[in-house]
């Protein structure tokens, strides 16, 4: 069920097992994964609109009219007026996607968090085992396999902080 302002419940029940949810605007989510070979667009207002045929989705970030998705070690930015374009080829399957206040798209692998600002300006952070990612009103918050939680308070300079790391040979990087 979805619950609306105002108290409006949108039965929607998913349409195969093991999919997932990932927010998109404030009245819009994302449902994909598991055995689905969709991503689907839901509003609270029991609209659904089929954003992209594909199958291993394992990750989705976005604003409903952005959308950046992982297929495997890929990402692909989708938008209203074109097909999928690839914007990020990692060196392992990424296992989950969040949007940043700052132009930037945080992401997960089995090697630890990375953050693309463009295509081609990708960089892997933190090289730790990393359970949980989310971002919310310019703060990441990450949860570790080790059990330590790291907030970063302001992911405002980030786009610059990743802009000089590809810059230097002293980071990891991810292939472009």
């Amino acid at each position: 069920k979805i619950v609306g302002s105002g108290g409006r419940v949108v039965n929607y029940v998913l349409p195969a097992p093991g999919g997932r949810l990932s927010r998109a605007d404030g009245s819009h989510c994302y449902v994909f994964g598991g055995a689905m070979e969709t991503l689907l667009l839901v509003g609270v207002d029991g609209s659904v609109s089929n954003l992209l045929q594909s199958s291993g989705i394992t990750a989705v970030a976005g604003d409903g009219r952005c959308t950046f998705v992982a297929v495997g070690n890929t990402v692909y930015f989708l938008d209203s007026g074109s097909g999928p374009i690839p914007v990020l080829m990692a060196h392992k399957p990424i296992v989950d996607l969040v949007l940043g206040s700052s132009n930037c798209v945080f992401y997960v692998t089995g090697d630890g968090v990375g953050c693309m600002t463009k295509p081609g300006s990708a960089w892997m952070f933190l090289p730790q085992k990393t359970l949980s990612i989310d971002c919310r009103a310019d703060r990441l918050l990450l949860l570790t396999a080790d059990r330590e939680v790291f907030l970063i308070d302001s992911v405002t300079g980030f786009s610059a902080l990743v802009d000089q790391a590809v810059k230097s040979s002293d980071h990891i990087r991810e292939k472009q």
